[in-house]
């Protein structure tokens, strides 16, 4: 595991210990966007390093994030 990660059962880990709030927050997003690739557009997984999954949900988490702290 590296900062997040969603199992097979649905269950999302993510690492907290020393980051930043927006980080995780970040990587909460991050993985609830591949649940809804997983379970609502019924992807694949797909590879851990780029590939269509991976890219979409670093974009969208990093554009989510930016647009709510606009809102602070």
């Amino acid at each position: 595991m590296t900062t997040g990660l969603r199992n097979d059962n649905s269950e999302i880990f993510v690492l907290s210990k020393g980051r930043m709030n927006r980080d995780i927050l970040r990587t909460l997003t991050h993985e609830w966007i591949h649940e809804y690739q997983r379970t609502i557009l019924n992807r694949d997984r797909g590879g851990d390093i780029g590939g269509k999954n991976e890219d979409e949900a670093n974009a969208k988490s990093g554009s989510i994030i930016k647009k709510y702290e606009k809102t602070l």
